[in-house]
Order: structure tokens, then sequence, then C-alpha cells
């Protein structure tokens, strides 16, 4: 199946004038992601190979490429903040950090879910190697737990705030840079299941490195964020969504120009850093729109709060609808990759409609009956 994006996790506090603002700004990029997610999908089950071609596929493409890049990066970002809230309560094991793991573990769950090597529910006898390699490929879901479950065990190595984020920068750091390495090593002597989190020659879509760089990069823009105790939304988005979107942007200019090469040959579109940098610049681009536009909406969308909190439930249903499950077929089995641009775009329109409605009416029965909340995640 197809790679996806991920739901952030943890919820945003509400004040106006501090994390209230960052709460709306949150959900927006949230609400942005999830229609460019759920568009993403829906175009690529039908869209037919004769249409993917010319500059409108290649700008529907990039934008499909930063979905998961804003969702890794938020899903940081929430991380953070929401840790910070709470410090004292997430350094040792506890309630908190168990009810974390647990929802960690649900991502990997779902992930490997959506992989399983069945269809309707037939027998796991006689499942051939190459299915079961499908089934331990490492999606976005995989790729976001497991780098969140690092982050806590972070939190509670590191112990401060401080040494939290200067060490979520190193790590940062660490994974972009040593890409080209990490994707040219043979990890062939670990077992697949392991191996399918360092290199994508596995199949892997979404591999540790470089992906798991976007989540330490939220992380680390979290805790610049909320720093202060009325963190300045205004300032935070010139300084470092705007400023370090364009610093981002120079660095994937340069990188390629350098004079030497210390890592050795790299493409751009496979393995070179500079891609992580025209990706992530462009995401902190998106996120200062986001924060811009939550600065002057005076009311929070009751549609945007939907798909911005149902955005995991979202996720799972729509790649069901979309690419088919064990249970059903989507519409990549029922249509097939035959439509042209037009369609295929009222397809999508329709997904949108549908998901919203499932959003709107899943949000709707969590706030009035408290079973649904314990079997929902958000």
């Amino acid at each position: 199946m197809p790679a996806a994006a991920p739901a952030p996790v943890d919820a945003t506090a509400t004040t106006r004038a501090g994390t209230g603002a960052r709460s709306l700004f949150v959900d927006l990029a949230r609400f942005v992601a999830v229609l460019m997610m759920i568009q993403g999908h829906t175009i690529d089950a039908v869209l037919a190979p004769a249409a993917r071609t010319g500059s409108l596929h290649w700008a529907w493409a990039f934008n499909r490429g930063l979905t998961s890049c804003l969702f890794l990066l938020l899903s940081g970002f929430v991380f953070t903040i929401a840790t910070l809230r709470h410090w004292p309560a997430h350094l040792v094991p506890g309630p908190p950090v168990w009810r974390r793991l647990r929802r960690f573990g649900l991502f990997l769950l779902i992930g490997y879910g959506l992989h399983f090597p069945v269809n309707r529910l037939r027998l796991l006898a006689g499942m051939s190697d190459e299915r079961w390699r499908s089934f331990l490929v490492v999606d976005v879901l995989q790729c976001l737990a497991i780098t969140l479950i690092g982050l806590q065990a972070l939190v509670m190595v590191t112990r401060t705030p401080r040494r939290y984020a200067m060490a979520a920068a190193a790590l940062g750091v660490t994974v972009v840079t040593a890409w080209p390495l990490v994707w040219r090593a043979d990890w062939s002597f670990l077992p697949q299941s392991m191996a399918a989190y360092l290199t994508p020659h596995t199949g892997s879509l979404f591999p540790l490195v470089p992906w798991s760089g976007y989540v330490l990069l939220g992380a680390v823009l979290g805790a610049i964020y909320a720093r202060r105790s009325h963190p300045d939304l205004g300032t935070f988005t010139r300084r470092y969504l705007l400023g370090g979107g364009a610093a981002f942007l120079v660095l994937a200019y340069l990188t390629p120009r350098l004079p030497v090469a210390p890592l050795g040959p790299t493409a751009f579109w496979v393995d070179s850093p500079a891609q992580f940098f025209m990706r992530a610049g462009f995401v902190l681009l998106l996120l200062a729109l986001a924060a811009a536009a939550s600065r002057v909406i005076s009311h929070r969308p009751p549609l945007v709060h939907a798909l911005a909190q149902e955005s995991l439930t979202v996720y799972a249903l729509h790649l069901c609808l979309v690419y088919g499950s064990i249970l059903n077929d989507g519409l990549y089995q029922r249509i097939g990759q035959v439509l042209g641009w037009r369609p295929a775009i009222g397809l999508a329109l329709a997904m949108w409609a549908l998901m919203a409605a499932w959003a709107l009416g899943w949000n709707w029965l969590k706030r009035r009956h408290p079973l649904s909340r314990l079997i929902s995640a958000r």
C-alpha cells in the first residue's frame, strides 16, 4: 500500500494569548495536511499513467511529497509542547508515560495492520515470501511511532528541557547528514523486520533515516516555542518559521554546490541531505502561513477542529476506501489507474466530503459517549 501521512500525537492547550493561538495554528496546519493527504492518495489510486506527465503532475507530486514531512514535523512539535507542559510527569515511568507508549503502540499496530498480507481474511498459511516482506516494510506510522518512543526515552535520559532540545537537535543533524552513508550500508545481517527501519532496499517507504529527522526538527521547534511561559506566535513565525524556512532553502541550494563531497556522491531526489533541507524549508513556510491565518481567525471552524483531531482515524479509513483492505476493495481495485485529471479530482473532492462528514460525526460522538473516546486515538 502506498505511503500515507499519520496523525500528530497528543492534545494541545488553550489560552488565547499563548497556547490557544498555537492550538489553532496547529489545527489549521493539520487540517491542510489532511486535505493534502486525502487528495494525494485518491488521485494516485485512479490517475492514468498517461496523465502523469507535464507541469500539472509535477506540481501535484511535489505537493504530495510535502504531506508526510508536514505531519511528521507537526508530530514532533506537538509532542514536545505536550511534554513540556507536564515535564516532571514524563521523567519517570508512570500513567502519563504508559498512556503515551500505548498510543504509540497503536500507531505500530495500525501501520502493520494496513499491510497485513492477506485478502478477505484468508488463512495466513501459504502466504508467499514476497507478501510477508511487504508486511514488514516500514511505512510512515511505524517510523513515527519508533521516533516518538525515542523522544520519550530522550526526555527521561536528558532530564531537563534544555538538554532535551540540544540532544534532539544533535540527533536530527546526525540523521540527515548520515543519510547517504546509512542507505549505502549493507544491513542484510539484521533480521528484515529490523533492517526495514534503516534502508529502503527492503521496500520500506519511510525508514528512520532520513524521515525521523522531520520529527526531530519539529521537537526542536516545539522546545524553542515553549521556552517562554507566554509564547509570542508572531515572533516565532518571523524568526523560526519564515527565517528557518528561508535558511533551509538556501542550504538546499548550496549543499549540492559544495566543492567537496564528504559523504560521497549523492543524488538529489534519492539520498541527498539537500532534499531534506528543501522539503523542510517549504514545510516551515507552510506552517508560517497557517500561523498567520490563526492570528486573524477569531473562532475555530468546527470542520477544522474535527479533521485535525480525527486525523488518525481519517488516515486509516480513507486508506481502506482508496487502496482497499482485508475486508474490502478500494478505488484502486474497483476503478484502477485509468482516469484523467478531471474525474480524478472529482473523486478527490468526493473523498474530502466523505471524510469531513466522518470526522464531524466521530468527533461529535467522542464528546458525548465516553466509550468512543476510549477506542479513539487523537
